[in-house]
């Protein structure tokens, strides 16, 4: 009588194609979950430039500029003094510009975002219309859940909500 030791070919051929059925499975979801990690720390990361232009205000009681990238510039630009570019002795900091999400820049200032020394929106009165203040609207590329709509507070909150459909 022969003891059996180790598996057939039958056994090894089916339980590969069992494991391609279920890697098939998984990868449009795996695909799907890396474009929305994506998303969200893109978006997260611009709730950053903002809280960190308001806090170096704050520490540096100065006023302190975030500028939108334009004109063929492709980054986000936090500085003092009117400063142009990173290589400005004004520039605190640069930031790239996101590539998973498209930026639209509404109300924002050829100028930019300044915070004054006390971390308030710089030249905006307390009783402003929210539809006056800077607002960025973040759209993923395929119209995700991430889409979001960040609002700077006369304060120099970031306020970050739900943006509600795609256009």
């Amino acid at each position: 009588m022969r003891k059996n030791q180790g598996f057939t070919l039958i056994e090894l051929m089916v339980t590969l194609a069992v494991l391609g059925v279920l890697i098939a499975l998984a990868s449009p979801n795996l695909a799907q979950m890396l474009r929305d990690n994506r998303a969200a720390s893109e978006i997260t990361d611009m709730v950053g430039i903002l809280s960190y232009a308001r806090s170096e205000a704050v520490v540096r009681a100065r006023n302190v500029t975030v500028r939108p990238p334009a004109d063929g510039v492709n980054f986000w630009l936090v500085g003092v003094n009117g400063a142009d570019g990173c290589d400005d002795d004004g520039a605190l900091r640069c930031f790239a510009e996101p590539e998973s999400i498209q930026v639209s820049t509404a109300n924002i200032p050829a100028a930019g975002i300044t915070f004054n020394s006390q971390g308030q929106l710089s030249g905006v009165g307390l009783g402003t219309a929210a539809a006056s203040l800077p607002t960025l609207t973040l759209e993923t590329h395929d119209c995700a859940k991430y889409d979001r709509v960040l609002i700077v507070s006369p304060l120099g909150r970031v306020e970050s909500s739900p943006k509600g459909g795609c256009s």
